[in-house]
């Protein structure tokens, strides 16, 4: 049996850990703690995204012919005759149901594995058509990407969907319920039993294959740290090198031994076939074709992830100046990753047939090595990179250059498509100064595109499902919200209100109130799209409220049934009326699964009332379930805890014409006679 840690500690030292997550900064999603959000540079801008959007057309046609065929199958017999799509005929289809997934690190994503796991109790799972995610929501959704695939293709591993989400439970504990819920991990269990989720927990440590054991805290410590130092060691003779091959030339090469790390870590946990419950398929992981293939065939929803692209600087080496010119409208900066092409409105998009030049998507496009599905999920959470949009830039403009010299960024070149390779490797021969003078735009002209996280532009990943205009919309918003200061417990919906204000500019979309349910108050709906709200103006405190939310997104002239969007908001949250107050939690957990509304994983940590970052010495320690995005190394009791809640949430929302919905918490009332089913012990 593991060494099970206590909720409130960590194996590994904990100056060490919270060291090397300063450093670094590895996780992704940009967590605000400012009281009112930073909207980006939305003031004089005259965004323009029609500009490009014949290129879009030209995609939307494809995915729509996609989508359709994966719709017709839902409802239309097998041996039926169904004529090929051109996208013609369908220029106006508009997907059923999307689901976003937000950034948030470690947090999002095993709270985001729970919501798909309550979401596959409903009998939802298989109804979404598109999944777009941000950064850590992104890990989620590269998960749930290949685990659909490996469960259908891989031979002698075929799964069902539900075996995907089961998983046992840390702790000695009784259980209500045997089914996709949590069990008590049984002695001498077949390792082949809830095998990914039990994965999971075990390689919840991104930046290293250090990760708890059998033998003791001594041991974890010292295997942490050794790696570390081992790492940082070859960290430091990176850092001329990077200077010579990406200062003094541009030759954009990854020389960042974190970044490379953080790779692994994110293949390793999250692209990885479980085959038991420490190792994995070696196969090599499905092509973009393959995932088309799935996604048209129903195997998988249609996935979106989302990064964020340096666009119109004119001074290439200050991306973040006012001066440079660097735009933030969401058409030109959100830069997409999807099973037929990869690109964006001003880049255009490209598809993958990477050998070759071809005209795709009314864009020409010319030989260049597209990333791999997980190194765009790296790229998604490329937090630790000061290419952020903002109304001030210029005050980021020396931590990016320090953090470049360093050779600490986490964004990424990739080559740009829509470039001959000729001129891009001429461009490269160029030393400094001169290349300034070829190749200075940060534009659709530039031979590289810089890609850093997703949240540098738009967190919440429902930018790219309300430009497609998907009719129900499911958003799982896990950002972080600062709790330590003054001990606050108000949410202040940074990332929405970003969005709010950048659709009304881009896209003339406004945010309407449903009549009779909850809704973001309506001060947030009734005043200007780009005014912002501080935490005590919204007054949701996610520690006493209803996590749902529901709104619709139609033009500013107003809703009809063919323009609107229906929103289901999903808050990172607890409803603290809703816990089981047992005092004998720390003994044995009860009456918390079942029909109660909470699991037990989800009671353990909020009766615990701090995070595992209690002990470290810099950043926050904040309340159950707001867990500091820094915190990288998830020990089995928080992967435990935050996908138990996601779960307990995710199981809540229904579908109806009406849209989605999700059903209240119900203040928890002590039963008297509970009686216990011990199966599976």
């Amino acid at each position: 049996m593991y060494h099970i840690p206590r909720p409130h500690e960590k194996t590994l030292g904990a100056g060490a850990t919270k060291w090397a997550t300063f450093t670094l900064a590895l996780l992704s999603g940009c967590a605000s703690i400012d009281d009112k959000p930073d909207l980006g540079r939305t003031d004089g801008e005259q965004p323009d995204p029609a500009r490009y959007e014949e290129r879009s057309a030209a995609l939307r046609a494809a995915e729509n012919c996609l989508l359709r065929s994966y719709r017709q199958q839902l409802h239309t017999p097998a041996n039926a005759i169904v004529a090929p799509c051109t996208g013609q005929e369908i220029a106006g289809y508009r997907p059923e149901l999307g689901l976003s997934l937000s950034g948030g690190g470690m947090r999002s994503a095993t709270f985001s594995i729970g919501v798909l796991a309550g979401l596959q109790k409903q009998g939802l799972l298989d109804k979404i058509d598109i999944v777009s995610s941000v950064s850590g929501g992104s890990y989620a959704n590269l998960w749930l990407t290949h685990q659909l695939f490996g469960a259908r293709h891989y031979a002698a591993h075929t799964v069902t969907p539900d075996e995907l989400f089961k998983s046992y439970y840390v702790y000695k504990a009784v259980r209500d319920s045997p089914d996709i819920e949590p069990m008590a991990r049984p002695h001498h269990a077949d390792q082949k039993t809830r095998r990914f989720q039990t994965y999971l927990e075990n390689n919840s440590y991104l930046i290293t294959r250090t990760q708890d054991s059998n033998y003791g805290a001594f041991i974890n410590q010292s295997s942490y740290i050794g790696e570390m130092v081992g790492r940082g060691a070859v960290w430091v003779p990176s850092v001329p090198l990077n200077i010579l091959a990406n200062g003094l030339f541009r030759w954009q090469v990854n020389l960042n031994p974190w970044e490379s790390a953080y790779q692994h870590g994110i293949d390793r946990t999250f692209a990885a076939y479980p085959t038991d419950w420490h190792s994995t398929l070696k196969d090599a992981p499905p092509s973009y074709g393959e995932l088309a293939d799935a996604a048209k065939r129903g195997e998988i929803p249609f996935f979106i992830v989302n990064t964020t692209a340096a666009y119109g600087g004119s001074v290439e080496w200050l991306r973040t100046a006012d001066f440079a010119g660097f735009n933030s409208d969401l058409a030109s900066v959100v830069y997409e990753f999807s099973p037929l092409a990869y690109g964006n409105t001003a880049f255009g998009y490209c598809d993958y047939q990477d050998d070759t030049k071809r005209a795709t998507y009314g864009v020409p496009c010319y030989p260049a090595r597209a990333p791999r599905l997980s190194e765009a999920v790296m790229m998604s959470g490329a937090a630790v990179d000061d290419l952020k949009l903002t109304d001030q830039p210029l005050a980021y403009v020396p931590v990016d250059a320090l953090a470049d010299a360093l050779n600490l960024s986490l964004g990424r070149y990739v080559a740009n498509p829509r470039v001959e390779p000729a001129t891009r490797a001429w461009h490269k021969a160029l030393p400094f100064p001169f290349y300034f003078a070829t190749n200075r735009r940060y534009d659709e002209t530039r031979d590289s595109v810089y890609l850093s996280d997703g949240g540098h532009s738009e967190n919440l990943g429902l930018y790219a499902l309300v430009k497609r205009r998907v009719k129900n919309i499911i958003t799982v918003d896990a950002e972080h919200e600062a709790t330590s200061q003054g001990d606050q417990r108000m949410a202040v919906f940074d990332a929405l209100q970003r969005l709010r204000c950048h659709l009304g500019k881009e896209e003339g979309l406004k945010f309407y109130k449903v009549e009779g349910s909850a809704t973001v108050p309506d001060k947030f709906l009734d005043a200007d799209a780009c005014e912002t709200f501080s935490r005590k103006d919204i007054g949701f405190n996610f520690v006493k409220s209803n996590p749902f939310f529901r709104f619709d997104i139609c033009p500013d002239q107003g809703c009809t049934p063919e323009n609107r969007i229906r929103v289901l908001y999903v808050k990172l949250s607890t409803q603290e009326a809703s816990m089981p107050p047992n005092p004998d939690w720390s003994r044995r957990l009860s009456n918390c699964d079942g029909d109660n509304d909470f699991s037990c994983e989800a009671v353990w940590l909020y009766q615990q009332g701090l995070s595992a970052c209690k002990h470290q010495w810099l950043g926050e320690c904040d309340r159950f379930p707001q867990v500091a995005t820094q915190d990288i190394n998830y020990p089995r009791t928080q992967v435990n805890g935050h996908r138990a809640l996601g779960y307990d949430i995710g199981r809540r929302i229904t579908l109806s014409e009406q849209g989605p919905a999700g059903e209240p918490f119900n203040p928890w009332h002590p039963k008297p006679d509970v009686s216990i089913n011990t199966t599976g012990f």
